[in-house]
């Protein structure tokens, strides 16, 4: 096995850098690295590779394991190694990977691990939750920022900058490249640790992932769709790949102890690449039955659309690891110190000191102390800091892009403490905003989230204004600065909102903001719902009903049906309208009897009408 699997090593790079210069996975080299560090380590593997067996061998004999209904949680940290470039991914593209993890993981219906053929495809009932406590029980979004240079070319060696105790979660390092001794010229996507090494190496314990492989969102790679960590998640948990050892175990006397020591995954020759999902791919004819090459099996190499299975004796194998190497992590004490409880929700925490009504003006030298977090992704010289200019007072927080031709789509923020904003019956955000266009104008997101940003709703994405400057834009009459208005009542049960900032470089002007106030509303919202005659008629709605209001301004908007608690039933309309008076449909099919909320997106802000259906 030695032999073969060092063969297939070096055969790796030259293989992988003639496919479009792609390494997938380094595992099995990092694994050799270690076994030649480590030579009891080899012993060890052979040794948890046994038990796995025995284990697996009875669980697979038991009653309804394809579906046990029980999950095994695994609480995740990200750290994210940068040094001001793209690599410094955005919380969104991480929630984003998570999403695929769980349902490659679940099998979940309508997704792409859903539309396996594979007989033996199964629900694995493993999955991943975003920390929420630190080590020493600090209140966190698990995710970590660490400048260094060591993002290029990174190896092990970033796992010294920062690691959580790897026996209570899943670290994972992302960085903007991989380089390994051995691969050659290839771009590594990434490499894990296999649980027999973690009583060997436990401080390099975990998986490490270049940033443009996570997600399949911004800058996540679309052909890879996220299933690389869904691959080395696989590593992780005690799975090997698929063409592991070559045609090796192919019979059922061997399948259990040689190949990847799974009997329902035919054997593979060596790695199938590329974006040709090719079923009929056979590269081994001794196994009995002599069947075609999993290529849909997350263990293979093709690219993320190709891959949707997971099997049977894959999930027997890697409950099997868990048990004998990870028992620790997802142990209901260690998932409530991470803040997860054993039904997979997370913990109920504390409501935040902050109460509304609450404002803030930017004036402190160092806005961190009265909780404001700035995190700048790509520009941390060019991007949002405080400056000398106000609306009120002689301070706001500014994104000064006049000057700056970097990439454009680059992505920065600046985050409000958390807020307790159930302490207000009908809660507003009222925030001073001063930007202009140059040649082009950037984009403003804003969103809020009551769970750490794990989830969060849009409440604004517009250029706010659409004057143009060929000069740089430096207020200094109130006349320049415009007032964004958002209605939180469909929020007013956060007790931890948090307001998040992003703009979106489009090489435009600068952008100030300033005087950002939670309040009770006080006529600001009436005044633009006003502004725009928006009613429905009829209201009560018996049948049909219909949204009626006029734009002043050809502008992008967006109006969606809520329950009470501001969770989205339906979308009458979401894009650009002209100016003048709009109709729109209300289906009555859509609701049930009771009380909605009309939810109106525009570029001077947002406003909530009640909708009652009978």
């Amino acid at each position: 096995m030695k032999k073969i699997l060092l063969a297939s090593i070096l055969s790796l790079a030259l293989i992988n850098t003639q496919a479009q210069q792609i390494i997938p996975c380094a595992t099995d080299q990092v694994h050799y690295q270690m076994k030649q560090a480590n030579p009891s380590l080899a012993l060890e593997e052979e040794k948890g590779n046994e038990a796995a067996r025995k284990i697996a061998d009875a669980l697979l004999t038991g009653r309804n394991f394809a579906k046990q209904g029980t999950i095994t949680y695994i609480p995740v940290v990200f750290h994210v190694i940068h040094n001001d470039g793209m690599e410094n991914i955005t919380q969104a593209q991480i929630m984003d990977q998570i999403r695929i993890l769980n349902e490659d993981f679940r099998k979940k219906a309508g997704t792409n691990g859903d539309k396996s053929t594979v007989a033996a495809a199964t629900d694995m009932e493993f999955e991943f939750r975003l920390a929420q406590f630190d080590p020493n029980g600090n209140r966190h979004d698990g995710i970590n920022r660490i400048k260094s240079t060591l993002t290029e070319g990174a190896n092990d060696n970033v796992k010294s900058l920062i690691r959580w105790s790897t026996s209570k979660y899943l670290n994972i390092w992302v960085v903007k490249s991989i380089t390994l001794g051995g691969t050659g010229s290839g771009t590594v996507l990434g490499f894990a640790q296999f649980p027999a090494s973690l009583p060997f190496s436990p401080n390099s314990d975990g998986i490490v992932i270049r940033s443009d492989y996570v997600g399949n969102i911004q800058t996540g790679s679309t052909s890879h769709q996220g299933r690389t960590l869904t691959h080395e998640v696989g590593h992780w948990i005690g799975l090997y790949h698929t063409f592991q050892d070559g045609c090796n175990g192919a019979t059922a006397s061997t399948c259990g102890s040689a190949g990847d020591r799974v009997c329902d995954t035919p054997p593979v020759l060596e790695a199938n690449y590329g974006s040709i999902c090719d079923a009929s791919l056979n590269s081994c004819t001794g196994d009995s039955p002599d069947l075609p090459d999993m290529i849909s099996n997350y263990m293979d190499y093709l690219d993320g659309k190709c891959a949707n299975t997971y099997t049977l004796g894959q999930k027997a194998r890697a409950l099997a690891q868990m048990q004998t190497y990870r028992s620790v992590i997802s142990s209901a004490a260690n998932l409530a110190a991470a803040g997860i409880i054993t039904s997979g929700e997370y913990t109920s925490v504390v409501a935040a000191s902050i109460k509304a009504p609450y404002s803030y003006g930017f004036e402190d030298a160092n806005i961190s102390t009265a909780g404001w977090r700035i995190q700048n992704l790509n520009n941390a010289a060019n991007g949002w800091k405080t400056d000398n200019v106000g609306y009120n007072g002689t301070k706001s927080i500014a994104f000064r892009n006049y000057n700056y031709s970097a990439t454009t789509h680059s992505r920065d923020e600046f985050n409000s403490p958390l807020i307790d904003i159930s302490t207000l019956a009908n809660p507003v955000l009222k925030v001073r905003v001063a930007n202009a266009r140059k040649t082009s104008g950037d984009v403003l997101e804003i969103g809020i989230s009551g769970d750490f940003g794990r989830t969060e709703t849009k409440l604004y994405s517009a250029t706010p204004t659409l004057s143009m400057a060929t000069t740089e834009l430096v207020p200094t009459e109130t006349s320049q600065w415009t007032t964004l208005t958002f209605d939180l009542t469909p929020y007013r049960n956060m007790t931890n909102a948090r307001i998040r900032f992003e703009l979106r470089n489009l090489r435009g002007n600068n952008t100030f903001i300033d005087d950002f106030s939670i309040t009770s509303s006080t006529g600001l919202l009436d005044n633009l719902k006003q502004e725009m005659a928006f009613n429905v008629y009829p209201n009560p709605m018996e049948g049909s009903a219909y949204a009626q209001f006029e734009l002043k301004q050809t502008q992008q908007i967006e109006i969606n049906i809520c329950d009470v608690i501001g969770r989205k039933i339906s979308t009458l309309q979401q894009g650009e309208m002209q100016a003048g008076m709009h109709s729109l449909a209300i289906n009555r099919s859509d609701l049930k009897a009771g009380i909605y909320l009309i939810n109106v997106t525009t570029q001077n802000g947002t406003f909530a009408h009640k909708l009652v259906v009978n």
